[in-house]
């Protein structure tokens, strides 16, 4: 059974939600242009700005105009704030000249653009992390395919509290090797794993792992863990 670590699926997530407000902003700048065309400019007045709480307590405000189109006044909510609005101050808003009461502040060409810009960053979030990831892969390819191999006992099980997911820190293995000709000893970290190691290591008995390790440069190796991954969904 191959487990899909939570990096992964938050990446698929992340990489959905750029692809969403992208989209949605594609549509809401296209609705919008195509109001913007026929639309007439007008200037209102704010006649109420009403100020309510989110369910996180985050400050919102709700902004109320009032304008007049051929002698007939009409009223209704901006649909935009900026902290620098007051009652009585005047805004530029754009209306339908068939419904003047469909009418837009300022910002109507920008609401489109800011969803795209947020989704454009998202999906370059994602693309770096997959880039990141890919040389770690390739680099770890090179080593379990030119590197020294080793075997190095495993001394402890820990969890990595610098990460955390949905509440769960992944467990990482410390293990330790050492040259039987110069006695020196190596400290080896495992990558973030998502499964039980201890339940594994207890059940399996394994008490090493082996270790891929640069022959210029110690500092860089891997960790197998695929002796560890076999046991997965036995």
């Amino acid at each position: 059974m191959k487990v899909q670590s939570p990096g992964k699926i938050i990446g698929l997530i992340f990489t959905l939600i750029g692809l969403m407000f992208i989209g949605l902003g594609i549509i809401l700048t296209s609705v919008n242009l195509r109001f913007l065309e026929d639309a007439l400019e007008t200037t209102a007045i704010i006649t109420d700005i009403e100020t309510y709480k989110t369910t996180k307590g985050s400050r919102r405000h709700r902004v109320y105009v009032e304008f007049s189109v051929d002698g007939e006044t009409y009223d209704g909510r901006l649909g935009e704030y900026h902290s620098g609005m007051k009652v009585g101050d005047t805004v530029t808003i754009y209306y339908d000249p068939d419904n003047p009461a469909d009418f837009r502040g300022s910002g109507v060409g920008y609401a489109g653009y800011i969803l795209m810009a947020i989704g454009a960053v998202s999906l370059i979030a994602c693309a770096s992390a997959g880039l990141i990831s890919l040389g770690r892969k390739k680099s770890r390819q090179l080593l379990l395919e030119t590197g020294q191999r080793v075997e190095a006992n495993i001394d402890v099980v820990y969890l990595n509290k610098n990460v955390h997911v949905n509440g769960r820190h992944p467990f990482v293995i410390r293990c330790t090797y050492m040259d039987p000709v110069t006695r020196k000893v190596y400290t080896f970290t495992s990558e973030n794993l998502w499964f039980s190691v201890d339940a594994i290591l207890k059940s399996t008995g394994i008490k090493s792992l082996p270790v891929y390790m640069d022959h210029h440069d110690p500092a860089k190796y891997y960790v197998d863990i695929n002796p560890l991954k076999a046991y997965l969904g036995n």
